[in-house]
């Protein structure tokens, strides 16, 4: 029997739609996750291998371990990714970036944060903030005994300069080789820009995957749709996850929002939909009526996929949602994410503060073929189901 390659996957495994390009591909690769400090309490139906931080005391005793033949990041910027990163490097251990969402350029980052307020004295309900943080020394340890004296000293001013500014910012003013992945496994180039811009990662470096957790959508058949209306929602006044105001967007504007939208649910005779993100499931429901539903821990493919059409901000999901569907983008602080949606002519847009129920007018939507095309460029890569294809092709086959 031939051996599967072992992937190390530095990556975060609390959000289902992370983790299900890797559970599509188990039968290909043997799959390790790395990426809490601590062991926790971790969901019993998680059956891939878990190791953490703490059991290492530096990179270098990671590979010998694990041994992987491949290492995945989600990013690359903490003391503990930066180190294993750099000693893959020297090891000749080929090291992927994968991205794990719709992206935009750093100024989209920088002024949803200027608008984003830390919540006083609140505990933040995710395992990856409040417990795995303590012991900070462990990672300081970890750093000094990978790498050398420069790559420290520079990952310790990026620690500190991330805490004065933006993160993003502070990743963009400062760049340096231990940051980089050897590959960007991406959506698109279009949508990858950001990290040509903060990372400093040439073109070439970057091989495009289009959207492996999207891949079903383009192996199901045409159904009906039925009487619903669906917002994808986001944590726009509150992340219980993080502790933060979410995107600072006041609870009476958000729940504005979603009175409007169930108003013109109301005209229309359906029901409002609202698929909450999973940063939100636990926030207190700011708007109750009859006839809407909140839905939290389900699959979103056939919510969208059998909807009259849908609304959204800045989901991921409203990518598969404007190839199927009819989309309306609620529109807030100008934001430069929402603008290239926009752009692409197959989404229309709302301004989330001054929209009324009669200005939603969705039969006003014309698509063509020409934008289509080019949202598929921009955003899918190729409308094919064939993501995981080639995921796999370069997990196997790029060294």
């Amino acid at each position: 029997m031939t051996k599967k390659p072992k992937i190390l996957l530095v990556w975060g495994y609390h959000r289902a739609g992370w983790n299900r390009p890797f559970y599509e591909l188990r039968g290909q690769f043997e799959f390790y996750y790395l990426f809490k400090k601590y062991p926790d309490k971790e969901d019993q139906n998680f059956d891939f291998k878990i190791r953490y931080w703490s059991e290492f005391n530096s990179a270098k005793q990671v590979l010998e371990e694990i041994q992987p033949d491949k290492v995945v990041f989600m990013s690359i910027s903490s003391p503990y990714t930066i180190s294993l990163n750099e000693v893959c490097k020297k090891r000749g251990v080929t090291t992927f970036f994968f991205q794990h969402g719709i992206e935009s350029d750093a100024d989209f980052y920088i002024k949803l944060a200027r608008n984003t307020q830390k919540k006083e004295g609140h505990d933040a309900v995710s395992s990856h903030s409040s417990e795995q943080q303590r012991d900070p020394k462990h990672a300081l340890r970890f750093l000094w005994n990978s790498v050398g004296i420069g790559t420290f000293i520079q990952t310790i001013r990026l620690e500190l300069l991330s805490r004065k500014m933006n993160s993003h910012l502070a990743l963009q003013r400062l760049q340096f080789s231990a940051r980089r992945a050897k590959y960007y496994l991406v959506y698109t180039h279009f949508n990858a820009r950001l990290h040509q811009v903060r990372d400093g990662v040439p073109l070439e470096r970057m091989l495009q995957t289009g959207i492996p957790e999207f891949d079903p959508y383009f192996e199901q058949k045409t159904e009906e749709p039925e009487n619903y209306f669906l917002l994808i929602d986001q944590p726009l006044s509150d992340n219980q996850t993080y502790g933060i105001y979410g995107f600072g967007i006041s609870e009476k504007d958000h729940a504005r929002m979603y009175s409007k939208l169930n108003d013109y649910c109301l005209l229309k005779g359906a029901r409002l939909k609202i698929k909450l993100h999973p940063d939100n499931y636990q926030s207190k429901r700011l708007f109750e009526h009859e006839n809407t539903d909140y839905l939290t821990d389900v699959d979103p493919m056939p919510l969208i996929l059998k909807s009259q059409a849908c609304f959204g901000t800045l989901s991921t999901l409203m990518i598969p949602a404007a190839f199927f569907k009819k989309v309306y983008v609620l529109t807030f602080y100008d934001l430069p994410l929402q603008h290239d949606l926009l752009q692409s002519g197959l989404l229309q847009g709302l301004d989330l503060f001054t929209f009324e129920p009669g200005d939603i007018r969705f039969d006003r939507f014309t698509r063509n073929e020409e934008a289509l095309s080019q949202f598929v460029d921009q955003y899918l890569y190729q409308a094919d189901g064939l993501s995981h294809q080639r995921l796999a092709n370069y997990l196997k086959n790029v060294d």
